[in-house]
């Protein structure tokens, strides 16, 4: 438990660090990604879902309209979030990056910094393909999970399940940056994170909280690059420290 309120604090953490004069520049660019597309999922949750939930429904029963539009609106935030949170990631990898980098290049002497330092241009590309897979696996089973969620009895089940691979998944999407710099592949990043799951899972709740709390959602994924960073340069996920 200790583990996981430590990694847990982490993602708010990192939004004091992000406003350092040497790290704002860096952040905006992935503030202003986030922003248009977040518009863009807005738009998608109010007009487009509740047309088509008006579209199910025959005219006697539009009276159930008012028991339905919360629950779908609650399905359909959560998955648009994870979506668009998904394709912001991927657009705003070569800013990440930077921003990862400065960070790290703030605490010259770490072993992590040092291990990036040695990868140069390969970083990039070693985390665009990281993006890109991520993004096959997590729609491989998000979307199963998410069309289980509406079945009865089982439904509280995938969501559950539902739950907790939102949580990993936001603490793999950012802890990804750091690794990687270091030079780390996605199968031993994957390893590194079931050792320390509990440091982990505490990491990717609060990320998630972060992400899905308005206002501080649009400075979310700027903030978790940050908060990544630190937590591995002082954490036993820094690889080149754990052998």
């Amino acid at each position: 438990m200790k583990d996981f309120l430590i990694g847990f604090g982490y993602p708010w953490r990192g939004l004091g660090v992000l406003f350092q004069p040497r790290l704002r520049a860096l952040a905006w660019w992935p503030i202003v990604i986030n922003v248009v597309l977040f518009s863009v999922a807005f738009y998608f949750l109010v007009i487009e879902v509740n047309n088509w939930i008006s579209s199910l429904l025959p005219g006697w029963l539009a009276w159930l309209e008012w028991l339905l539009w919360p629950l779908f609106m609650l399905i359909a935030l959560a998955a648009t979030l994870f979506s668009f949170a998904r394709i912001a990631n991927l657009v705003a990898v070569p800013f990440n990056a930077r921003l990862c980098r400065a960070l790290m290049r703030m605490k010259p002497d770490d072993p992590l910094t040092q291990a990036a330092e040695k990868q140069t241009w390969r970083n990039d590309l070693r985390l665009i393909g990281h993006e890109v897979l991520k993004l096959a696996v997590y729609l491989a089973w998000f979307l199963p999970l998410l069309a289980m969620s509406f079945i009865p009895f089982i439904g509280f089940l995938a969501q559950i399940v539902l739950l907790y691979y939102g949580i990993y998944w936001c603490a793999l999407e950012y802890l990804d940056y750091p690794l990687s710099e270091a030079g780390t592949p996605m199968r031993q990043l994957r390893t590194r994170l079931r050792e320390q799951r509990f440091l982990t899972l505490g990491f990717g709740a609060g990320q998630l909280l972060l992400s899905l709390t308005p206002v501080f959602n649009l400075v979310s994924v700027p903030a978790g690059v940050v908060a990544a960073t630190r937590l591995c340069q002082q954490n036993p996920l820094n690889s080149t420290k754990s052998g």
